[in-house]
């Protein structure tokens, strides 16, 4: 899906897609506020910065399992998003941070206002530690085939109260 391919189409609910899609560009539903539902396609395997900046009336997301390569500022201004899942995989998630721009200086991979809860199912490989997988959320779990919880995972998160750590977490 190409960049800004439906950017600020305020009055796009729902996106359905059906189609082998396997990558999507940047900022490609920037601005789409009010969406509220949007399924990855399980082919989905590359999302660009700000795919879905300032979609402020989405719910919930998962990303599939076949997504390899995930930039940063994803989420950024998806104020209602209160579920987020990173689908069980073998292979690691590598996060990019190829979009310096912002002018938030928000530095976490996948930025949303209180999440109740984050799941992810696999490693993350990020190249700068400087940056948090995740913020805001009350409920972590951190299973499936993820083997490492990484550095500076999360900080200063004032509403977090659950972290469940299973599966096959070494370190």
């Amino acid at each position: 899906i190409g960049q800004e391919a439906f950017c600020r189409n305020t009055s796009l609910s729902q996106v359905t897609i059906t189609a082998p899609v396997d990558t999507m560009l940047q900022s490609c539903f920037w601005g789409c506020e009010s969406l509220v539902n949007f399924n990855i396609p399980a082919t989905g395997k590359y999302m660009a910065p700000a795919v879905f900046r300032n979609c402020t009336s989405l719910k919930a997301l998962t990303i599939p399992a076949a997504t390899e390569h995930i930039c940063r500022g994803i989420l950024t201004g998806c104020t209602s998003l209160k579920t987020l899942k990173v689908e069980d995989s073998d292979k690691p998630l590598y996060f990019q941070n190829n979009y310096n721009t912002y002018p938030d200086g928000n530095n976490e991979l996948f930025v949303a206002a209180e999440l109740n809860s984050y799941y992810q199912g696999r490693d993350i490989n990020v190249k700068d530690w400087n940056y948090h997988i995740v913020n805001s959320a009350k409920k972590i779990e951190l299973s499936g085939s993820m083997t490492n919880v990484p550095n500076y995972f999360t900080q200063n998160d004032t509403a977090l109260t659950e972290v469940t750590i299973g599966g096959n977490i070494t370190q």
